[in-house]
């Protein structure tokens, strides 16, 4: 009977705490604040298992054509580069004073699996400002981001801007254009953060 009770005390008691810190503002929300090393291995984790669980299900289709390593280079300049980076082009000026800040995807996908890609791409992640493309894009053309974004640690500069001129000769560019639809139109889309063009 006391081992409920104290079970029944510890889970009052943080009940009490949380709205304590919900409710008196202690937690603070600024993106300046560090984190201590403990909290980040804590959400790091937390996040790469939660893909990595829900991923586990994810079908991965061919990914290797060179259409769809084209068409994915055209999304990812549009959705992509301006926070993540690519090959010869640096992030928007404020991505790295995100908190978190942006993973450089050409690091990140060594250690990642294709379904894990598709899943985070197709889903977001929360409190990090990576949206939910699956929202608005199919998941044909997250697959084709995800065939690029896997190029990228061999991809160089002028690998990637060939790729994207073939990308326009051929008809496959990223149109974001189509106010009907809630996207932004491309000349909106350049003036995103700040007035700089991603």
């Amino acid at each position: 009977m006391k081992i409920i009770a104290g079970i029944v005390l510890i889970l009052f008691l943080g009940v009490i705490g949380g709205v304590v810190i919900v409710t008196t503002g202690v937690f603070n929300v600024s993106a300046m604040y560090e984190d201590p090393a403990a909290i980040h291995w804590v959400i790091d984790n937390v996040r790469h298992y939660s893909i990595k669980r829900r991923a586990e299900t994810v079908i991965v289709p061919d990914l290797d054509g060179r259409e769809i390593i084209a068409s994915g280079a055209s999304a990812y300049s549009d959705m992509c580069a301006g926070c993540h980076g690519a090959p010869g082009k640096n992030p928007f000026v404020g991505a790295g004073d995100m908190n978190p800040p942006p993973p450089s995807l050409a690091e990140l996908v060594t250690s990642r699996e294709p379904g894990e890609l598709f899943w985070a791409i197709k889903n977001g992640i929360r409190m990090t400002g990576m949206p939910a493309w699956g929202k608005t894009h199919s998941d044909e053309e997250i697959w084709q981001l995800v065939g690029f974004v896997e190029q990228l640690p061999s991809l160089s500069a002028a690998e990637y801007g060939m790729m994207l001129s073939e990308a326009a000769q051929d008809g496959h560019t990223h149109d974001h254009e189509g106010d009907e639809t809630g996207h932004l139109t491309s000349e909106d889309d350049h003036h995103q953060h700040g007035g700089r063009n991603h």
